[in-house]
C-alpha cells in the first residue's frame, strides 16, 4: 500500500505531510520535477520485525520509492525517513530506459532504517546524496548497478551514527560497513 502515488506527472510537490505507510510513502513512475520536502516519512511494519522478517515481504518499499521511466529532476531535502525498511530507494524494472536521472537527496534525517536509507539500482545516473544525518542504520547507501548504468553517484558530507542495531540481526553477524558496492 502506498500512501501517495505520482504516475506520468510533472512539477509535483509533496511538502509538510506526515506519510504512515506500509510499501512506499512516495511512489512514483513515468515522471519528473518532483519536490519532496519538510515531510515525516515513517513505516507500519510489526514491532520487533527484523531484516529477515521484512525481507521480501509487502514491507519492502521505500519512503520514496521511484520506478521505472523517471524523466528526472527529484529533489528530496529536509525530510524525516524513520523506522522504515528503507529510506529513498531507486529502481528499475524496464533495464536500458534511462530513469531517476539528477536526483538530489541533502538535508534529510534517517532513523532506525532497517536496510538503506539510500539505493539506486539499475539505470540511475547523475545522483546527489549529501549533507544528510543518519542515526542507527544499517548502512549510508547501498549501489548495485545494473548491467547498463549506475552513475554517476555522489555520496559526501554526510554523517552517520550507530548506536543500536536497526536490524535487529547483529548478533547473527548482520553487520554491514557504510557503503555496499555490488560490481555489475
Amino acid at each position: 500500500e502506498d500512501t501517495v502515488t505520482v504516475r506520468t506527472s510533472s512539477y509535483v510537490t509533496v511538502r509538510g505531510c506526515d506519510l504512515d505507510y506500509v510499501h512506499a510513502g512516495v511512489f512514483t513512475t513515468h515522471s519528473s520535477h518532483l519536490l519532496l520536502e519538510d515531510n515525516e516519512i515513517h513505516q507500519s511494519f510489526p514491532p520487533g520485525s527484523t531484516w529477515t522478517d521484512l525481507k521480501n515481504s509487502e514491507w519492502e518499499g521505500g519512503g520514496f520509492y521511484a520506478s521505472s521511466h523517471g524523466r528526472g529532476m527529484i529533489h528530496i531535502r529536509r525530510n524525516m525517513f524513520r523506522d522504515s525498511f528503507n529510506g529513498v530507494y531507486l529502481t528499475d524494472d524496464s533495464e536500458g530506459r534511462w530513469m531517476n536521472s539528477n536526483v538530489f537527496i541533502s538535508q534529510n534525517t534517517f532513523v532506525n532504517i532497517v536496510d538503506d536509507p539510500f539505493e539506486p539500482e539499475g539505470d540511475s545516473f547523475n545522483l546527489h546524496f549529501f549533507g544528510n544525518a543518519l542515526v542507527d542504520t544499517h548502512r549510508m547507501v547501498s549501489l548495485v548497478p545494473a548491467s547498463t548504468c549506475l552513475g554517476p553517484v555522489f555520496v559526501y558530507g554526510n554523517v552517520q551514527l550507530n548506536d543500536a542495531d536497526p536490524t535487529g540481526e547483529a548478533a547473527q553477524g548482520r553487520r554491514k560497513p557504510a557503503l555496499r558496492l555490488d560490481p555489475a
